[in-house]
């Protein structure tokens, strides 16, 4: 475990740093904005998640802007997805599903900063639920450059996923989970 970890960092950094920034440039050379969104959408949730296991102290005005940047691309996602219902009504519902988790999280987050910064536990629920959310966004946007399949597809990882995220969740709050021993 103890070895592991600073891979396990590396590999998260580098992997949500590359879905964040290669999902801009696609949208910057001529891609659906979509794509920009969603990549916004997971570069915040492993902002977030990242600062969540981090933080040891209390809140910052980088988990406020955080929490405010999510809230705004709820805003912007939502009239994208209401733009987008008549033109193209996959990629309509899809956004709106997305503006939704948004500002599901943007509450999360605001409930959370009106509080006692969390000790280990609720910081590690939230580095959890929001690092397995960039997952679930970055494997959606794979589908979306890769399928024709629609909506039922695309939002068939939120769907499968949401649950066990939430069950995991559930067990580490509830201290029903403990990490595996550290070795030596």
């Amino acid at each position: 475990m103890v070895v592991l970890l600073p891979v396990h960092v590396a590999a998260g950094v580098v992997a949500m740093l590359v879905v964040a920034v290669t999902g801009m440039a696609m949208v910057l050379l001529g891609a659906d904005v979509f794509l920009g969104g969603i990549s916004l959408f997971s570069g915040y949730l492993a902002a977030s998640g990242w600062r969540d296991i981090r933080r040891r102290g209390d809140w910052s005005t980088a988990d406020r802007l955080l929490a405010t940047l999510i809230g705004l691309s709820a805003v912007v996602m939502a009239a994208i997805g209401l733009a987008r219902l008549g033109d193209d009504p996959t990629i309509g519902i899809t956004m709106l599903v997305f503006a939704l988790i948004a500002a599901g999280l943007t509450a999360f987050d605001m409930v959370r900063l009106s509080r006692p910064a969390p000790k280990f536990r609720g910081r590690a629920v939230g580095h959890l639920v929001k690092m397995q959310s960039a997952g679930i966004a970055a494997v959606t946007a794979f589908l979306v450059v890769n399928s024709d399949a629609g909506p039922v597809v695309w939002l068939g990882p939120t769907v499968l996923l949401t649950p066990v995220i939430s069950w995991w969740a559930y067990r580490v709050s509830s201290g029903s989970w403990r990490p595996p021993a550290r070795a030596g």
